[in-house]
């Protein structure tokens, strides 16, 4: 008796998923990236889907969103003024920073955007905690923490964030493209 197993994939994609490669961008006119939101009287950068920027770069925009209804989830509070500039201009200026991050190393995908962190670097400046992207020098500052932070186990938390953020969004992507391995009934001779 001859045993035969017909197995086939309708859509193979999710093993790349799986192995932490980028998941090819949708046709839409979304990215999944960095916005500063407001929620409430503070502002937050968030993490999820946006439109994609005109040109390909984010510029920090006039008007911020509410978080609510945004799709996004917060990665980090913005909550004082540092050097004469706004939380506004602050919180926008970060996420902007990050987004243009995203398109430029090709990872404004949920399962991309894990990547982000390979940039990261924390410590300090002039005895200020921050984290910044690639090295610790005063223009590639990403943001500054409060003086009492350890500024890598603020990476630390970050990182996580993003990772949980992205995973989850990652998954639903899938499950919303039908990015699904199908596998036939097994067939019995």
């Amino acid at each position: 008796m001859l045993h035969r197993l017909a197995a086939t994939a309708g859509a193979l994609s999710l093993s790349a998923l799986a192995f932490g490669a980028p998941m090819a961008e949708a046709k839409s006119q979304t990215i999944f990236a960095f916005q500063c939101l407001k929620a409430g009287k503070n502002y937050v950068v968030g993490l999820g889907p946006m439109p994609r920027p005109a040109d390909g770069v984010a510029i920090n925009p006039s008007t911020i969103a509410p978080l609510a209804g945004s799709g996004s989830y917060p990665v980090a509070l913005v909550n004082a003024p540092q050097g004469g500039v706004s939380v506004k201009k602050r919180c926008s200026s970060i996420a902007t920073r990050l987004t243009n991050l995203a398109l430029a190393t090709k990872t404004a995908t949920p399962a991309g955007i894990v990547a982000l962190s390979d940039y990261f670097v924390a410590g300090k400046i002039a005895k200020q905690p921050v984290i910044a992207i690639g090295q610790l020098s005063l223009g590639d500052v990403l943001g500054t923490l409060p003086s009492n932070v350890n500024p890598n186990a603020a990476l630390n938390v970050i990182n996580a964030r993003i990772r949980a953020i992205s995973v989850g969004n990652a998954v639903a992507e899938a499950l919303k493209n039908n990015d699904l391995v199908v596998f036939e009934a097994v067939v019995v001779d």
